[in-house]
């Protein structure tokens, strides 16, 4: 009776919230066959024309603004996904709801996806650079805690990482091997899941590394190794 009630009084404090966010590259008449798709899905909708420099700013209601303030804590855990599995984002759905409920500190957090247009960076071949994504981009889940009290800190460390590494298994990624976008790194990752797998790619890093930044003055997160045998 007990466990019941306090959940009850929780539903009705807390309340999982979908947002899409379409962006075009083109005139509104030409995005709007994009939004129209979605005219039966949202309770509301918000259309509106950017400037490239306004769009980190002001779409995903400024959201991405309000990430880089200070105070709040942010936990990212993320993972380059060939598909994206309804079961699992169900399951992953249902999972967040409880871990909420049980721990209305992290109240801010959530899953992201990010969904890209990757014609044009297929069409070129694989070696054009050191670019790592060029076969493995399609979608990018975040899952993001964001709390003020360390007290749940652990919590929401455990619930994300074991949610990353989900994301990541081939089952449901697509993917034989863990890719991750290295802004959205969280640092446990192995280097060759942020800078690729071949070897010619590690070579080719190390001994840029080696030229340019020979004392390591640059090193910082996801430092590219001085020598081969530390790539992980």
């Amino acid at each position: 009776k007990s466990t019941l009630s306090i959940r009850s009084s929780l539903t009705r404090q807390f309340k999982l919230v979908l947002i899409v966010n379409l962006v075009y590259a083109g005139t509104a008449k030409q995005g709007k066959k994009f939004s129209a798709l979605f005219a039966n899905l949202y309770e509301t909708i918000t259309e509106s024309e950017l400037t490239w420099q306004e769009l980190p700013t002001k779409s995903v209601f400024g959201l991405i603004t309000v990430a880089c303030t200070d105070g709040p804590r942010y936990n990212l855990y993320s993972s380059i996904t060939k598909t994206l599995d309804p079961a699992t984002l169900v399951k992953f759905a249902n999972d967040f709801e409880i871990f909420l409920l049980s721990n209305p500190l992290v109240a801010g957090s959530a899953l992201m996806i990010e969904t890209f247009a990757v014609q044009a960076v297929e069409a070129l071949p694989e070696d054009y650079s050191a670019f790592p994504y060029r076969k493995a981009f399609q979608n990018h889940v975040e899952a993001i805690g964001a709390y003020q009290d360390d007290l749940v800190a652990d919590a929401v460390n455990n619930f994300f990482l074991e949610w990353r590494n989900r994301f990541s298994s081939p089952a449901v990624s697509g993917y034989d091997q863990m890719h991750i976008y290295q802004n959205y790194g969280h640092g446990d990752e192995p280097l060759s899941a942020i800078y690729g797998y071949p070897e010619w790619r590690h070579k080719y890093l190390t001994a840029l590394k080696n030229k340019y930044d020979p004392h390591g003055l640059f090193n910082g997160y996801h430092a590219v190794p001085s020598r081969l045998a530390d790539w992980s």
